[in-house]
């Protein structure tokens, strides 16, 4: 009996230790299209997330750390893992960010791209940490299929401080057109600030998750580090 039960454990902490492997497999955890409250995409960066990076030594997995670390730059500013996405379908983006160096005029965009990763052409939409003229500040911004975009003050950008870990939710509701996002400080857990776009329209092709600097000609740099990354599709609220 003694023999017995010290196979069954070890057998059940195979299967842990297998179901934690795939979990943590990029490949593994992709949901087929148009399965509305399935996940898409998650990386808690356990284990090497094997993004494609335009250059590895200013994006790539720190081991270490347990987390995905980036650095603006010029040429090739981006990174991303492949993505299944249903056009029909709304989804929900959040991740956990903290910048370590953002200079005057520099930022770093992370959201859902289409395969060029440009990031004032359609079809993408995404969050930009930048320090501009509102200070380190965040902005949501979007270019849909029909090659309209956000325009310049539609919402005001939420502040935020360097060498601080932020929770950034992202909302996107088809049926409405509404694009959403609300920024959690999250040492003390107060919001940071939200902001709420209206009438954004759809986005067709959309395939990358990750970051991108494409078209950026700015040679000031924005580093950090990004850490629990989750998409989920979601139901319309309609």
């Amino acid at each position: 009996m003694r023999v017995l039960a010290s196979l069954v454990s070890v057998i059940g902490g195979l299967a842990t230790a297998l179901c934690l492997s795939s979990c943590s497999s990029p490949d593994l955890k992709a949901s087929a299209p148009g399965a509305p409250g399935q996940r898409v995409c998650q990386a808690d960066f356990r284990d090497d997330p094997k993004w494609t990076a335009g250059d590895p030594t200013c994006y790539y997995w720190d081991a270490p750390r347990e987390q995905y670390h980036f650095k603006s730059n010029i040429p090739n500013p981006y990174a991303y893992t492949p993505v299944r996405l249903s056009p029909e379908s709304g989804y929900r983006l959040s991740f956990d960010i903290m910048l370590t160096r953002c200079d005057w005029q520099a930022g770093i965009n992370f959201g859902l791209w289409d395969a060029d990763m440009i990031t004032d052409q359609k079809n993408a939409w995404y969050v930009r940490f930048q320090h501009g003229d509102d200070g380190v500040a965040a902005t949501l911004l979007y270019w849909n299929s029909e090659g309209r975009c956000c325009p310049p003050g539609a919402v005001r950008p939420v502040r935020f401080s360097v060498n601080k870990w932020y929770h950034n939710d992202v909302r996107y509701d088809r049926a409405t057109g509404a694009l959403s996002l609300t920024i959690t400080e999250i040492e003390t857990g107060d919001e940071a600030g939200t902001q709420a776009l209206t009438g954004v329209g759809t986005f067709q092709g959309l395939e990358r998750l990750g970051f991108s600097n494409v078209g950026s000609l700015s040679p000031a740099a924005a580093e950090g580090f990004i850490r629990n990354v989750k998409l989920f599709e979601e139901r319309s609220s309609k």
